[in-house]
């Protein structure tokens, strides 16, 4: 289709759905911290330490606590691999919920 020689991964779909969930996460707090400072470089570098935090978070597997840090554990960037078990999911999705209330 676009010069693609090897099949598709089998977990793409659901990389997507956990990446997308955990982007809304992300989103709705840099917009509630852009609607909390009038500037625009504040929430903008607020937002970038954020993830380098979270990357180092992730790093020291406690990914799941920081907000930034979800979509790189949803989306298994650095390991590739899903999660282990649906009690690791469910955390997933209770934990971006959290954020979002």
């Amino acid at each position: 289709m676009v010069g693609l020689t090897s099949a598709l991964p089998s977990e793409l779909f659901e990389w997507f759905i956990q990446g997308w969930i955990a982007s809304i996460t992300i989103f709705t707090l840099q917009l509630a911290l852009s609607m909390r400072f009038h500037s625009f470089a504040i929430p903008i570098g607020i937002g970038l330490c954020a993830t380098f935090f979270g990357l180092g978070m992730y790093v020291m597997d406690l990914g799941m606590l920081f907000p930034h840090s979800l979509l790189t554990t949803g989306m298994g960037v650095l390991s590739q691999s899903g999660f282990s078990s649906q009690s690791d999911y469910l955390l997933f999705l209770i934990v971006n919920l959290l954020y979002l209330s």
